[in-house]
Order: structure tokens, then C-alpha cells, then sequence
């Protein structure tokens, strides 16, 4: 499994960061050499996640996460990432673009989306088509820097997102590898109010206090993942991703929990 395998299979914890279900999102880069990737690749894999409700919730659901990655030449698709491009240069420069969907959350308890039954009242956050644009450089196997930006193309009330953050290998060795990845994360002000306001309706409906969040900054994210190959085709992947509510977001009445832990296991088998 080549590291953009790892990456974007990883990358169910950074969705979770934004909508918590079983899909994102962490943006874990090993970092090795990119000029050593494979021309095409076929990776299936079923894991199990563990993630709060909702970002900021203190229940934590767990559910299969069935992951799919296909790769020809520097286009991809993956249940994770969704449907894009990723261009990478000898010199370390890279950048890319994708197309997902983005589940938005629910106001009640449900198997599929993130929400809870705490949050009845306060309606939905509708799904969302999103395209995220990424540029980064690798200055070492052990040390990348990368800016991301997802946009709304549909539901577009529902704003965008940004992050900025570090990458890289921590160790490689044998059968083993062990990469991370910090980001600090901000949105424009229609994020913030669609996943942590309180509109005077919505406190109405459900008696929390009427908030309005400023945009800027609204998380930090760290991770860890260790990926073991059992053998050419079969490889078992473990990630766990920690995001820590800033600024605004962190003080919302419909957050429980500023600090939410996002864990994945995933056996996978590249054909």
C-alpha cells in the first residue's frame, strides 16, 4: 500500500473532525518519497471507528467503516476522500483537488449521519457537495507542510473550512510504518454559526442560550497512525486523531466536550 493509500484512508478521521460518522477524514502524510508511487492501485479494507455523535458531543458511537481506494496515475477515488486528483513534483511540491459529500448533521440520534437527541429542535445541517483544494511542500520524508480549503457547492449557507498543518514520517522499519499529523483548522462565519450557533429559533426549540460564534480559528487536530503489512497484499492500519475546540466553538452551548478522541482499526488488501 503506497502512501497516498495510507493518507486518504487515514483521512476518515479529518471527515470526522467536521461531521463525525464513520467517513475523514485525519490528513496523515508519511512523507517518504513521492517519486516512488505506483502508477495504478486497487485497495479494499473494512474497519471499525470510534467517534463522538458530533463534534462536541460527549456520547461516542461506534460503527464498520468499509473503505474503498482506487488509484490510475495521479487521479483517485476513495470513500473517504471522494473523487479527485493529487499532482506531485520531484522537488516536493504538491497539490490537488477532490469532489465528496459532506453529510452535514442531524438533530436526532441516527445510524448514518452525525446528531444526536440532544440537539432536537435545533434542525438539520444540510448535506453539502464540497470540493477541497490542497497544496503543500515536503521538505523530508519526516516533515511536509500542507494548506487545505473545502468549499460548498450546494447548501452553501453552510460554509467553508481551511486548515493548515505539519506531516510526516515518525518511523519506518521492516513490516512498520508510523506517521503523524498537527493542523490548526478555521471556516468562515457561516461554518461556524451552521455547526456550533444557536439561531433565536433554534434556542427557542430548544432552550439553549442564542450564541453567535465568530469565524477564524475553531479547532487544533493531532495524530498518530501505524500501518503493519502482514504481507505484499494484506496490511492492517490502526489511526487516532485528537481535536481540541478553540476560540468560539469551544464555548457553544451545544458542545458537551472541547477535547474529542477519533480512533480507526482497518484491515485492508491491495490488489
Amino acid at each position: 500500500m503506497n502512501h497516498i493509500d495510507k493518507r486518504l484512508i487515514a483521512q476518515y478521521a479529518s471527515a470526522l473532525l467536521i461531521c463525525a460518522t464513520g467517513t475523514a477524514s485525519a490528513q496523515a502524510e508519511r512523507g517518504p518519497d513521492r517519486r516512488s508511487e505506483p502508477k495504478s492501485e486497487v485497495s479494499l479494507g473494512l474497519g471499525v471507528g470510534t467517534a463522538p455523535e458530533y463534534l462536541g458531543a460527549r456520547d461516542v458511537r461506534v460503527q464498520p467503516v468499509p473503505m474503498v481506494f482506487i488509484k490510475q496515475g495521479p487521479f483517485y477515488l476513495d470513500s473517504a476522500r471522494g473523487l479527485g486528483y493529487r499532482y506531485e513534483t520531484g522537488s516536493g511540491l504538491f497539490f490537488g483537488q477532490a469532489f465528496n459529500w459532506d453529510p452535514g448533521r442531524t438533530d436526532r440520534d441516527s445510524n448514518y449521519r452525525p446528531g444526536s437527541d440532544r440537539l432536537r429542535g435545533m434542525g438539520a445541517v444540510k448535506g453539502s457537495l464540497v470540493t477541497t483544494a490542497e497544496v503543500g511542500y515536503s521538505f523530508a520524508p519526516w516533515l511536509a507542510v500542507r494548506a487545505e480549503g473545502e468549499f460548498a457547492l450546494t447548501e452553501r449557507d453552510r460554509g467553508n473550512r481551511y486548515s493548515l498543518g505539519l506531516e510526516g514520517g515518525l518511523w519506518s522499519e521492516g513490516k512498520n510504518e508510523v506517521w503523524y499529523s498537527v493542523n490548526a483548522h478555521f471556516s468562515d462565519g457561516r461554518f461556524t454559526q451552521s455547526y456550533f450557533g444557536v439561531t433565536p429559533s433554534q434556542s427557542s426549540a430548544t432552550g439553549f442560550s442564542r450564541y453567535t460564534p465568530d469565524r477564524g480559528l475553531y479547532a487544533y487536530s493531532a495524530s498518530v497512525n501505524w500501518e503493519h503489512r502482514f504481507t505484499k497484499h494484506w496490511s492492517a492500519l490502526i489511526s487516532v486523531n485528537a481535536v481540541d475546540l478553540a476560540g468560539d466553538a469551544g464555548k457553544s452551548p451545544i458542545v458537551q466536550e472541547r477535547f474529542n478522541t477519533f480512533a480507526l482499526g482497518a484491515i485492508n488488501y491491495t490488489f
